[in-house]
C-alpha cells in the first residue's frame, strides 16, 4: 500500500493529502453480515444475502485508516460492474465536521463520488 502512494526508492511519488465533506461521498461494501451455510438451512431454502449485493454504509470512525476504491459507476448498480479509479487512504474522521481526510494519489477532486470499503486497514507512518 505504501509504495501505491509513495513510490519506491526509484521511483518516488508525492501524494496529495485532502479534505472532502460527507455529503460529496457515498461509502458503500459488498455482502452483507455473515451468512449460514446452505447446510444449515430448511430443505430447498436459499441463502438471503447475496454475497454480491452492494451496500451503502455510513460514514463513522471506523473508516479511519482504511483505504477506499474509488468507482466509476455513475450508480450504485453498477459499482461492481465498472472499473475502478484508484485507491485512497482515510487518514481521519471528523464525524463533529462531517469532514474526511485522504490521502490520494493525485491532487484535484475524486472523479466520483462513489467509494468502495474492502478489508484492508492500513496506517501510514
Amino acid at each position: 500500500i505504501r509504495s501505491y502512494f509513495y513510490g519506491s526508492i526509484n521511483n518516488k511519488l508525492s501524494p496529495h493529502e485532502k479534505v472532502i465533506s460527507f455529503k460529496d461521498v457515498l461509502v458503500y461494501r459488498m455482502g452483507g453480515a455473515t451468512r449460514a451455510p446452505a447446510s444449515t438451512l430448511p430443505l430447498g431454502q436459499k441463502p438471503m444475502l447475496d454475497p454480491n449485493r452492494v451496500m451503502k454504509i455510513g460514514i463513522t470512525e471506523r473508516l479511519k485508516n482504511t483505504v477506499l476504491a474509488v468507482s466509476f459507476a455513475k450508480k450504485p448498480e453498477e459499482i461492481l460492474e465498472i472499473n475502478i479509479a484508484g485507491l485512497i487512504y482515510v487518514k481521519d474522521v471528523d464525524t463533529k465536521k462531517q469532514k474526511l481526510t485522504i490521502l490520494a494519489p493525485s491532487a484535484g477532486n475524486l472523479p466520483h463520488s462513489f467509494l468502495l470499503l474492502g478489508s484492508i486497514q492500513w496506517y501510514d507512518s
